[in-house]
C-alpha cells in the first residue's frame, strides 16, 4: 500500500471529488484515478460510488482514512523533525536485511530516511547474517535469529516477535481448524527456517519440538504470509502484528496454546562504525519509526 494512493484516497474525501482534488493537487484526474483503483484492488474494497455530481466514500473509504490519516500525519511531522537534525549528505549506507521483511514496512521507513536524510543513500542487500560476521561492507544488517552474530559488533534489540502458526478464514472453512497436534500433522504445513534452523521442527509451548515435513519451505516471511492468505495451507513464522494497512491481514491464529515462540529482531552495526555520523543518524530514525508503528 503505497502513500500516494493513500494521499489521494485522503484527498477526494476531503474534496468530494475527482476533479476537485485534482485541482487542488494539481494533478490530472487520470493520475488520481489510477491511485485510487490500485488501492482499491490492494484493500479488496470499492471505495468510491461516483456519480455525474462527485464521489461519494464507501463505509471501506471511511474506516481506511481514519487509519491512515493520523499515519500521514505522524510520518509527514517525522521527516520535518528528523530533517532539521540534518546538514550535509553522508554518502552511502550498505543495509543487510532479512528476506521477507514486509514490503510496505521497508518502504515507509526508506521514505522516511530519504525525506529526513536527503544526503544519505542506500544500498539493500538481503540475506542472513552469519554466524562468524557480517559480509564485507556491510554498515548495518537486521536480523532474525536467537542470538546475535558473534564478533566486534554493538546491537539492539528491537523488537520480540512471536512465532506461531497462521491460516486464512478460507482455508480453515474448507478444512477445518486443527484441534490437537494430530489433526495439525495431516494438513499442509507452510515453515519458515529461521537463519541457523532447519525449519523442520515446530517448537512447542510445554517444551520440545514436533517434527514435521513442511509442504512449503522458505526464509522468506513475506512469501509464506501471502501463500497462507492464498489458502495454501497452514504457515508457521514470525508475526509482528502490523498495523492494520500493512502487511497481509485477515490471517488467524491456529493452536496458539500448543505451538509457538518468540524470536528477537536486532539491529547489528560493526564497532568500528556504530559512532560514524550516518550511522548515529541511522539509528536516530529508527528510533523515531518503532515510536511511530508502536510496540510489535
Amino acid at each position: 500500500m503505497d502513500l500516494e494512493s493513500l494521499h489521494a484516497l485522503l484527498a477526494v474525501l476531503d474534496h468530494g471529488s475527482l476533479a476537485a482534488a485534482s485541482e487542488r493537487l494539481a494533478l490530472p484526474r487520470s493520475t488520481l484515478r489510477r491511485r485510487i483503483e490500485r488501492l482499491e484492488a490492494r484493500v479488496g474494497a470499492e471505495l468510491f460510488l461516483r456519480d455525474s455530481r462527485g464521489a461519494w466514500p464507501t463505509p471501506a473509504a471511511r474506516s481506511l482514512a481514519e487509519r491512515a490519516r493520523p499515519l500521514l500525519s505522524q510520518l509527514q511531522d517525522l521527516a520535518g523533525r528528523v530533517g532539521q537534525e540534518v546538514q550535509a549528505p553522508l554518502g552511502t549506507l550498505h543495509m543487510l536485511l532479512p528476506v521477507g521483511l514486509p514490503p510496505e514496512l521497508l518502504v515507509i521507513g526508506l521514505t522516511q530516511a530519504r525525506q529526513a536524510v536527503p544526503g544519505l543513500r542506500f544500498q539493500l542487500s538481503f540475506g542472513e547474517v552469519a554466524a562468524g560476521a557480517l559480509p564485507e561492507g556491510v554498515d548495518l544488517a537486521v536480523h532474525f535469529g536467537p542470538s546475535p552474530p558473534r564478533g566486534p559488533y554493538r546491537t539492539r534489540t528491537l523488537a520480540r516477535v512471536p512465532e506461531q502458526l497462521l491460516a486464512s478464514p478460507s482455508f480453515l472453512a474448507e478444512h477445518g481448524a486443527p484441534q490437537d497436534l494430530d489433526e495439525l500433522l495431516r494438513l499442509p504445513l507452510l515453515c519458515w527456517r529461521a537463519p541457523g534452523s532447519s525449519g523442520r521442527h515446530l517448537p512447542l509451548r510445554s517444551g520440545g519440538n514436533l517434527a514435521v515435513e513442511p509442504t512449503l519451505l522458505s526464509p522468506d516471511i513475506h512469501t509464506l504470509r501471502l501463500a497462507a492468505a492464498a489458502g495454501l495451507g497452514i504457515a508457521f513464522l514470525p508475526d509482528a502484528r502490523l498495523p492494520s494497512g500493512l502487511g497481509v491481514e485477515g490471517l488467524q491464529p491456529v493452536l496458539a496454546d500448543v505451538v509457538g515462540d518468540e524470536c528477537a529482531l536486532r539491529l547489528i552495526l560493526p564497532e568500528v562504525s556504530v559512532d560514524s555520523p550516518r550511522a548515529r543518524e541511522t539509528l536516530r530514525i529508527v528510533d523515531r519509526l518503532l515510536d511511530l508503528i508502536g510496540p510489535a
